[in-house]
C-alpha cells in the first residue's frame, strides 16, 4: 500500500473516531484509541524520513548532538510560553538579544522577563549585515542571535553560517528559521551547526499547522515543557512530576496523527522526485524571473541581493500593490500583495507594500512568460 493510500486509511478511520482519545470511558474507545496510537507509531518507524530529515539533507542521525522535536506548531515562539523563571536562567549572560526575523516572540519576552531586542540591519541589496551584526555585538552583551535563512518579502538567502560563527564567538545562541528556505535548497543543518532550525510543513507541499524544530540535545534537555499533558510526563504525583524523555518532554496531549502522516507524505514526495535537480530547475526559472523584471523601466524591484532564492518582490511605478495584485488575478495570475509579514522590511525600503511573484521547482519558464505578459498588460493600464 502506499504511503498516501495509508494516510487516507487513517483519516478516514480518525474521522470516525474523532473524540478525544484521553477522554474515551468505553473499552472500545480504548482499544481503538491503542490501536490507532500503535499504528500511528509504526507508521513513523516505518517512515523514517519525517523523524530523521535527513532525505531533504535537513537533519542529523540519531546518534549525534540533534534531536528532532516534531509537531510543534508554534515554531520558535514556543519560547514564548516557557516558565519565565527558567527563561531568565537560559538566557542568565545577558540582556540583549540581536534579531530579525521572527520578531514579535521576542518582543513579548522583552516585555515579560526583560530582555532586550536589537535589530540587525539590511543591506541596501536586502539581505541581512553580518559586518553591522559584529559591529552590535563588539558594543553589547548578546544571549541570542536570531536570523531568517531567507527572507520573505525579498527572497535574499542570508549568510547563516556566518552569523552561526558569530553567536559561537560571542558565546550566543544561534536560532535559525528555516521555514523558507528548505523547500528551495539542499539545507544540511548538521553542517550548519545552529543550535536551533526551525522549518515549516506548509512550505514543504505538508499541510499547515505544522513544523520541525531542530536542536541541540543538551539545549533541549535543559529548557522545560512548554506544555503539559498526556506523553509529556513520565511519573506525576502531588510530592512532584518528573518529565518524559526527548523529544516527548514537548509533546504534550493528543498528536496531531493526520497532519503528522501528512508531512511525512509530503517528505516522501520530495524525496521521490530529484530534489537537487528540481532546485537547480527552480534557480532557472527564478534567474529568468528576476532578470526579466530588472529589465522593465516601470517595475521596481525590492532588494537585489547577490543570492536569492524563489521570489521577486516589486511595484509598478505609480501604481497601488493592490491594484496590481488584483488587475493580475483578473488574468489568471496568482500573487500576493501587501506586506508579506514583513512590515519593518517595508519600513526600511519607505513602501506601504509589494506585489510578490513566488516560483518553485514544479514551475516552468512558459508559466513566468505568460506571467510577464499580464504584468506587461497591467503595466499598460496603471503606470504613469
Amino acid at each position: 500500500m502506499s504511503l498516501k493510500k495509508k494516510f487516507l486509511d487513517l483519516k478516514e478511520q480518525l474521522s470516525k473516531h474523532n473524540n478525544s482519545y484521553y477522554n474515551a470511558t468505553t473499552l472500545i474507545s480504548d482499544l481503538e484509541y491503542d490501536r490507532l496510537k500503535s499504528k500511528y507509531e509504526k507508521f513513523l518507524q516505518e517512515n523514517p524520513k519525517f523523524v530523521e530529515l535527513d532525505d531533504l539533507g535537513v537533519g542529523a542521525k540519531p546518534n549525534s548532538k540533534f534531536k528532532k522535536i516534531k509537531h510543534i506548531s508554534r515554531m520558535l515562539s514556543l519560547a514564548n510560553s516557557f516558565n519565565l523563571d527558567d527563561l531568565k536562567d537560559f538566557f542568565n549572560k545577558a540582556e540583549n538579544f540581536l534579531n530579525h526575523a521572527n520578531i514579535v516572540p521576542w518582543q513579548q519576552l522583552e516585555a515579560r522577563i526583560g530582555v532586550r531586542v536589537i535589530p540587525i540591519p539590511v543591506d541596501p541589496s536586502g539581505a541581512l549585515s553580518l559586518e553591522s551584526a559584529k559591529t552590535l555585538c563588539s558594543k553589547h552583551p548578546v544571549a541570542v542571535i536570531a536570523v531568517g535563512h531567507v527572507s520573505n518579502a525579498i527572497g535574499a538567502l542570508n549568510d547563516v553560517q556566518g552569523f552561526v560563527t558569530l553567536a559561537r564567538e560571542n558565546d550566543a545562541y544561534s536560532v535559525i528559521d528555516g521555514a523558507q528556505a528548505a523547500p528551495h535548497m539542499m539545507v544540511n543543518a548538521k553542517e550548519l551547526n545552529a543550535d536551533f532550525y526551525a522549518v515549516s510543513a506548509h512550505k514543504c507541499c505538508g499541510p499547515t499547522g505544522i513544523g520541525v524544530l531542530l536542536g541541540r540535545r543538551d539545549l533541549l534537555e535543559r529548557l522545560p515543557p512548554w506544555q503539559g499533558g498526556g506523553d509529556m510526563i513520565d511519573r506525576v504525583s502531588f510530592s512532584g512530576t518528573t518529565y518524559n524523555e526527548l523529544p516527548w518532554k514537548f509533546e504534550a496531549g493528543t498528536p496531531n496523527i493526520a497532519d503528522t502522516i501528512g508531512f511525512a507524505t509530503a517528505l516522501d514526495y520530495l524525496d521521490s522526485i530529484d530534489f537537487k535537480g528540481a532546485v537547480e530547475h527552480e534557480h532557472r526559472v527564478h534567474s529568468h524571473l528576476t532578470e526579466a523584471m530588472l529589465n522593465r523601466d516601470k517595475v521596481d524591484v525590492l532588494g537585489h541581493p547577490d543570492h536569492w532564492v524563489s521570489v521577486c518582490s516589486f511595484n509598478v511605478k505609480g501604481a497601488h500593490p493592490t491594484d496590481v495584485g488584483t488587475l493580475l488575478d483578473q488574468l489568471g495570475i496568482a500573487v500576493r500583495t501587501g506586506h508579506h509579514c514583513a512590515m519593518p522590511t517595508m519600513e526600511h525600503f519607505g513602501l506601504p507594500g509589494t506585489t510578490r511573484a513566488s516560483v518553485a521547482f514544479y514551475n516552468s519558464i512558459e508559466e513566468v512568460d505568460r506571467f510577464l505578459d499580464a504584468l506587461d498588460r497591467v503595466i499598460g493600464m496603471l503606470a504613469d
